[in-house]
């Protein structure tokens, strides 16, 4: 199920110019995301050490859209830790906030 929903959110946000890659370790979180901007990819890591509980807590539905919204956020983040400029900053808050616009999400 998770895999199905990683994918299907990394189409809704046209984020396929990206290669990921779905492992497990031995990680803290559930799941946790490395980046390698140079490679354009990235690995989504989930808990390999998950016990019976835990697991039974963990929402694959939830879980794949925040690790694909950390996808869509990291080149903004990536900015912003570089201390770019102002305007730099507004070019990638603006695609993604057109590629959230493309989702036609309406209050009505």
């Amino acid at each position: 199920i998770f895999k199905k929903e990683v994918r299907k959110y990394l189409n809704l946000f046209n984020l396929n110019d990206w290669q990921v890659y779905i492992t497990t370790d031995k990680i803290e979180e559930y799941s946790t995301v490395a980046f390698n901007w140079e490679g354009h990819n990235v690995s989504i890591i989930m808990n390999s050490e998950l016990d019976g509980y835990e697991f039974s807590q963990f929402d694959p539905y939830k879980t794949a859209l925040h690790e694909v919204l950390h996808i869509l956020l990291y080149p903004f983040s990536r900015l912003a830790a570089q201390n770019v400029s102002m305007s730099d900053l507004l070019v990638e808050e603006h695609r993604i906030i057109h590629i959230i616009e493309k989702l036609k999400i309406t209050n009505r």
